[in-house]
């Protein structure tokens, strides 16, 4: 069966901000997220919703629901609940003070955005860390399957950014400190100088549809999800990876083989890429005993900062957007030529893209698309 992207959509900026004492990093935040802040239910239901799905969209997707076919709604996001819990986490340098009282559970949101769209036959929550979007690319392909829906609109959407998710990363010395940002290094991945991340805001959908869905919708596919798969590791630390690529590996290989694709069909890899050194060493070594030297790799995280919950769906978007125009961005701050962790912005005809994500408590997660082309 084939399972078909035919519409995707991302939020997300590329400009960072530090505003006041907020955020005592600096963030990729958009402007209107501010006004939720002092919110959960606000940030997430009517400035993230407001902007994600404007009424011609909303209008559009309730057209589509009334249409032959069953309807499915799955949300990601990075936890059911981030905003408050900071107050239970004990205070050890960085130590930052905003605190923000109350979030709406992703389940509750969820019931808010299937009545606007008028998608009502499946709905679920995922909140697998930074993985969730794999999560619902891998349940959209499963109840696909199983004739329990015929289109499936996965939605990613971002915890929002407090207290608790700062002194988090900054404790893992995954995000860049306001003193390391002072002394010049700038977030980067797979890089000698520079590494690590911002975090950021964004939110975005995908459209998944079979071939029933795709004849009583009439929309042209963007490209085939030919397979996504999710594993863990084996690490005493859950905050951690092992440096040897061993997680990572798992996940390529298994991949490759669930979706019959040969290893040098592949034409680039997005990485999860957080330029965390962590990371840089366990996905460099992980993709290096799989591809050797034969690869092309990058990561939008230093340009766009670490989203959360949406990442997978707005990174997935980016990455198709851009082959669609002929090219793979690279990896921004970069301090020296790179033809494999790209350095640069570089023109290519592109086929199948492989997918990398990981996340807290040693999961992994991986999809393959397929740019969609008609005489093939």
């Amino acid at each position: 069966m084939n399972i078909f992207i035919t519409k995707s959509k991302s939020i997300y900026t590329k400009d960072f901000m530090l505003k006041g004492e907020r955020y005592p990093q600096n963030v990729h935040s958009i402007e209107s997220f501010f006004d939720g802040t002092d919110s959960g239910y606000k940030y997430i239901c009517e400035n993230i919703y407001s902007e994600l799905f404007p009424e011609e969209e909303i209008v559009s997707f309730n057209e589509l629901a009334n249409k032959e076919g069953k309807n499915a709604v799955i949300i990601a996001s990075g936890t059911s609940e981030w905003a408050g819990s900071g107050t239970h986490l004990p205070h050890v340098k960085p130590e930052y003070t905003l605190k923000t009282p109350f979030f709406t559970l992703i389940n509750i949101l969820s019931g808010k955005v299937v009545n606007k769209l008028g998608w009502h036959d499946y709905l679920t929550t995922d909140a697998t860390a930074c993985i969730s979007g794999y999560k619902a690319f891998l349940e959209a392909e499963l109840i696909m399957k199983e004739g329990l829906a015929d289109r499936v609109l996965v939605i990613g959407v971002d915890d929002q950014i407090n207290s608790l998710v700062l002194e988090l990363f900054g404790m893992l010395e995954a995000s860049i400190s306001p003193e390391l940002e002072a002394k010049g290094v700038k977030p980067s991945a797979f890089d000698d100088i520079n590494y690590g991340f911002r975090l950021g805001h964004g939110a975005g959908y995908i459209l998944l549809e079979n071939d029933h869905s795709l004849k009583e919708s009439g929309n042209t596919p963007i490209a085939t999800l030919n397979n996504t798969s999710l594993t863990a590791e084996k690490l005493g630390n859950p905050f951690g990876q092992s440096s040897d690529g061993s997680g990572y590996e798992k996940i390529i290989r298994q991949v490759l083989e669930k979706s019959k694709v040969d290893k040098n069909d592949i034409s680039f890899i997005k990485t999860h890429g957080t330029g965390s050194k962590s990371n840089n060493s366990a996905e460099k070594n992980g993709i290096k005993k799989v591809f050797g030297e034969n690869f092309i790799a990058t990561s939008y995280k230093p340009e766009i900062g670490h989203t959360l919950g949406a990442n997978a769906i707005v990174e997935l978007d980016i990455a198709l957007k851009d082959a669609q125009n002929g090219f793979v961005r690279g990896i921004k701050n970069r301090t020296k030529y790179d033809e494999q962790f790209l350095s640069y912005d570089k023109d290519m005809d592109v086929s199948k893209i492989l997918f990398l994500g990981s996340g807290m408590g040693n999961v992994y997660a991986a999809s393959i698309a397929t740019l969609y082309n008609e005489d093939t």
